[in-house]
């Protein structure tokens, strides 16, 4: 079944209505609800990755044609200031998953293999790696810009390149949509059983929101109290 976030967003509200006899005087926009599938993914993401492995499959979206310019990378204090080199932006990644949450970061046209992917300082050393010093590899700094999104650079790639791909988990997968190539989908990226955990959650919690919105005004039974 093919799920978007709008439907499952009226999924919730739907279940939240029918638990309540068919409550319309709703207090809460379809787009706060929507909001909060997003939220919860990752919220039932992170409680099952804490007991445990679990499948990948379902979350990863691709984006395509992300362009690269270059920048001074002086912040790195192993660079110099005058060193220009390859970077992109990416929307902000799921880090819960480690180096699993990129599955492949490369050549536009996805013919050649994955390049190797750092997150943290040791892209420095990597120039001492026996077999593939020498090969191409990119370091994402997961500190997020002003938009959000992450600085990305690209190192030992000498020949000309405009665009990347990139196929990833990312927090928000919403952020790849506004993005520059990336793959239009409506389909909300989750396997089946987050979906339906997402939906038990937030409909156990908009039922009980109606409940408190719908319940008679209790009135004040207390006496006065005389002197």
């Amino acid at each position: 079944m093919g799920w978007t976030v709008s439907k499952i967003a009226s999924t919730i509200d739907n279940n939240a209505r029918n638990g309540e006899h068919g409550v319309t005087n709703s207090a809460i926009p379809i787009t706060q609800i929507e909001q909060e599938v997003i939220t919860e993914r990752m919220s039932i993401l992170f409680e099952a990755t804490r007991k445990g492995n679990i499948p990948l499959q379902g979350l990863y979206q691709d984006i395509n044609g992300i362009p690269v310019d270059s920048m001074d990378i002086a912040k790195i204090r192993q660079v110099s200031s005058s060193q220009k080199v390859k970077h992109f932006t990416v929307p902000k990644i799921a880090s819960l998953f480690g180096e699993d949450a990129i599955d492949y970061i490369g050549s536009p046209l996805r013919d050649a293999f994955s390049w190797k992917v750092y997150t943290d300082n040791r892209f420095t050393m990597h120039k001492y790696k026996s077999v593939t010093h020498s090969k191409p590899f990119v370091w994402i700094d997961s500190s997020p810009r002003e938009d959000g999104n992450y600085d990305a650079f690209l190192f030992n790639y000498p020949k000309l390149i405009q665009f990347i791909s990139m196929t990833a988990i990312f927090e928000n997968p919403y952020d790849v949509l506004d993005y520059s190539g990336g793959v239009r989908t409506d389909e909300f990226p989750a396997p089946e059983w987050v979906v339906e955990e997402i939906i038990s959650r937030l409909s156990k919690k908009y039922i009980y929101f109606y409940r408190q919105l719908n319940s008679p005004s209790q009135p004040n039974t207390q006496s006065d109290i005389t002197t």
